[in-house]
């Protein structure tokens, strides 16, 4: 988890402090290169154009990682691919709200406020909220049987209400590998 922290730190920082070559957030990086296509007859023999290689692009899925320099890598590892006039292209994921609001996360975040959590301590968490709600539909269940089922109908339905319940509770958490204390332990 410290790993996966320290990325997302290193990540925001180069997000706020790379060139954004005129583009809006949220912006990825393409490989941008020209090339020589043939004019219409009597135009000109040929003319160099600006296309951004789609083929080579980033998968917008994948936009996040395409940081500049990331491209910037993309391209000198792939070389043998481009011109020497290939270069990173900026382009910006427009109107795309979820994109925008991870965006925005990444670059505001305050990660040195964010409590990380061990492992075991949400497992540790998670069996404390089975047990709970395990615990409060027993004691409800006993309540009922001693007289005490305000809202219910009877002291049957209510008895029957939570011992199911508490029933549900014991199977969810199963289910979920934790075994509780139950009446008797």
């Amino acid at each position: 988890m410290k790993e996966a922290v320290q990325f997302l730190k290193e990540l925001q920082q180069e997000l706020k402090t790379q060139d954004v070559d005129c583009q809006a957030a949220p912006r990825f990086w393409v490989v941008g290169d020209y090339e020589w296509v043939e004019a219409n007859e009597g135009n000109a023999e040929r003319y160099s154009v600006y296309l951004p290689n789609a083929a080579e692009c980033y998968p917008v899925e994948d936009y996040i990682e395409s940081a500049k320099e990331e491209a910037k890598k993309h391209i000198k590892a792939n070389s043998h691919h481009y011109t020497h006039e290939a270069h990173t292209y900026a382009m910006t994921a427009w109107r795309a709200a979820k994109v925008a609001k991870l965006w925005e996360i990444l670059q505001e975040f305050d990660w040195e406020s964010a409590e990380i959590k061990k492992e075991g301590t949400i497992q540790k968490e998670k069996e404390q909220t089975f047990q709970k709600r395990y615990d409060y539909h027993i004691s409800q269940k006993y309540a009922a049987m001693a007289g005490n089922f305000d809202g219910w109908s009877s002291s049957t339905d209510a008895r029957n209400h939570h011992a199911l319940s508490a029933s549900l509770v014991y199977q969810d958490a199963l289910t979920a590998g934790i075994r509780l204390k139950v009446e008797g332990d």
